[in-house]
């Protein structure tokens, strides 16, 4: 059975004096960041990253509403399938993930980053089997 840890303020000293056989980070840098100062070895996976937003990336939810309010609509109709053009929805992060459960499931005194909500969410979502 793996740990699964998230990093935030006061676990970040606790999580660095606890043995740790490996490290997984998404492949964006602020992961890479946090985790250097932990003594594991350290792969990226490209199924940590956070969600796509696609043609979307580069804009607050407020500058989205405003330049696309019929889109942000939808978005607010369903946020878990809906897609952002040229990006993801939230069941792609969660199909996404679910590559990594067969490997997950093996590791022992494994550390996940990631810095986003979603992610930490999705993960739940698949070992409680909700979704």
């Amino acid at each position: 059975m793996s740990v699964l840890c998230t990093l935030q303020n006061g676990y970040f000293n606790v999580l660095c004096s606890t043995p740790l056989s490996k490290v997984w980070t998404s492949e964006l840098l602020r992961t890479h960041q946090t985790s250097a100062f932990i003594s594991a070895p350290k792969t990226s996976h490209h199924e940590l990253n956070e969600l796509d937003s696609g043609d979307f990336d580069d804009l607050t939810y407020a500058e989205f509403e405003a330049a696309h309010p019929a889109v942000f609509r939808q978005r607010e109709l369903n946020k878990l399938t809906f897609r952002y053009p040229g990006g993801e929805s939230y069941v792609d992060v969660c199909r996404r993930l679910e590559r990594l459960l067969p490997v997950l499931d093996k590791e022992h005194n494994l550390l996940l980053i990631c810095h986003q909500v979603r992610n930490s969410t999705t993960l739940n979502v698949l070992f409680t089997n909700r979704f």
